[in-house]
């Protein structure tokens, strides 16, 4: 048996494991694998098979043909020999079986060197290996330097099966027929599937965030009884009063002044009444001015009870007990008010409430009983529960000059709050998918947007 050796084997190995590193596709390499092979040593035909894929390439032709007799001849004898050698050998025809045996005699020289590159123990689909044919064999050393060859081609195309198979991702794992038939332990892909989709499936508290602030519940409106000019505070803000304190009074100059104008018309009118009654006993008639004059004093008496009415009025008492909650006093003093006008709250700290502002763009169906859990600005790391009351159906007008629903809940009974404290609230309603909640809004946006 006659043997051929490289010239200069060495040299061709650096030669070509540069040209590896700096291939541009798979495809490119696997031709440099079946092609260039030949500066390492003689052959005639070469054939780079995959386990999955068969004959990927063929020496001396650009795109092997899968349906012809010679590529589907060496995919069996491949697929043969991977089974049977799971490491570098020189073979004879003689050492294989008849059907092996067969395609080699009718496609093949004398010699053949098999050359295993990739035998995944986990996965049997991604084996790879190359087949020589020669008409003359090899030494060994030949077969070693081929090995070298084999270790540095590998590690370039590994590298862009790494892309493709970070570019096929999920989708292409679980196209794998036999994934079923894998342990457990060496299904790490479907089990992080199956976790994300039942993550996506999983619970949670539909929930928005709303501006809210700590309010009375229900608090006393104290407002102006007659119309007038706004004389005086009795009371500083947010001072604690009780029942039948003063709140506040009206400016009394002209009611006094009204009221002594009226006391000295009834006087007058009075001293009228006496003189013509005594003048009437004397004359012992009856004077027909006396009835007249008897009626002036009712009125003039009825116009004083009403001025006196009017002045205690000018004192406005607290109704309750409470605190007197209003905005700078100074801005009152002096100013003209009409009956009904609101100048006060009286606020019971014992009732409070969370009212927030619900913008239209978050608005979510809300029921009363639902959870809110309220988080003051003064306070990040406290939190106050509460259980929606109401929620009015118009959105109202705010400052901020957008429109909002007003949201009242009520305070736990064992949860205490500041009056006028202000934060957000976190309104909590139904349950539902993580991915519902996740999606509400962006696609509410796009339906908005594209009027889809």
């Amino acid at each position: 048996m006659s043997e051929v050796n490289s010239t200069n084997p060495l040299l061709d190995l650096l030669t070509l494991g540069g040209r590896a590193r700096q291939a541009k596709s798979a495809d490119e390499l696997a031709f440099l694998l079946v092609n260039d092979s030949k500066q390492l040593l003689p052959y005639r035909q070469s054939v780079f098979w995959g386990a999955k894929q068969g004959v990927i390439a063929l020496s001396g032709v650009i795109q092997p043909e899968k349906n012809a007799p010679y590529v589907q001849s060496m995919d069996r004898l491949c697929r043969y020999l991977n089974a049977t050698y799971a490491s570098a050998k020189i073979l004879t025809a003689d050492e294989l079986n008849e059907e092996a045996a067969a395609d080699w005699l009718e496609w093949l020289p004398n010699f053949v060197m098999w050359l295993p590159i990739g035998q995944p123990a986990d996965d049997p689909e991604q084996a790879t290996g190359l087949l020589i044919a020669a008409d003359m064999s090899w030494t060994q050393s030949s077969c070693t330097i081929m090995q070298e060859w084999m270790q540095i081609w590998t590690f370039a195309w590994g590298k862009f099966q790494r892309k493709k198979k970070h570019a096929l991702g999920l989708l292409h794992w679980l196209q794998d027929p036999k994934w079923k038939q894998k342990p457990l332990h060496h299904r790490p892909k479907f089990i992080l599937a199956v976790l994300l989709v039942a993550a996506t499936f999983f619970p949670v508290r539909m929930s928005v965030l709303a501006q809210s602030e700590i309010v009375a519940a229900e608090p006393t409106v104290i407002r102006v009884p007659l119309d007038g000019v706004f004389g005086q505070f009795l009371v500083k803000p947010n001072q604690s009063v009780k029942k039948g304190d003063p709140l506040f009074e009206m400016d009394q100059t002209a009611l006094t002044g009204r009221l002594d104008i009226a006391e000295s018309e009834l006087r007058t009118t009075e001293a009228e009444y006496r003189q013509k009654a005594a003048e009437s006993l004397v004359e012992g008639k009856t004077n027909t001015d006396i009835s007249s004059l008897a009626g002036k004093v009712e009125q003039k008496q009825a116009e004083l009870a009403y001025l006196q009415s009017l002045l205690s009025r000018s004192i406005i008492k607290a109704p309750s007990n409470g605190v007197a909650v209003f905005d700078n006093a100074a801005e009152w003093l002096g100013k003209p008010v009409q009956t009904g006008e609101r100048v006060l709250r009286l606020a019971n700290l014992n009732h409070l409430e969370i009212e927030s502002w619900l913008s239209v763009s978050d608005a979510i169906p809300i029921q009363a009983g639902d959870h809110v859990t309220f988080y003051p600005a003064a306070s990040p790391f406290s939190s106050v529960a509460a259980t929606v009351r109401y929620m009015s159906f118009d959105a109202t007008s705010r400052p901020e000059g957008n429109y909002a629903y007003r949201i009242r809940a009520t305070l736990s009974p064992e949860e205490t709050g500041h009056l006028g404290l202000k934060g957000t609230a976190k309104i909590s309603t139904t349950w539902v998918p993580f991915v519902y909640w996740a999606a509400r809004k962006p696609l509410a946006v796009i339906r908005q947007t594209l009027g889809l």
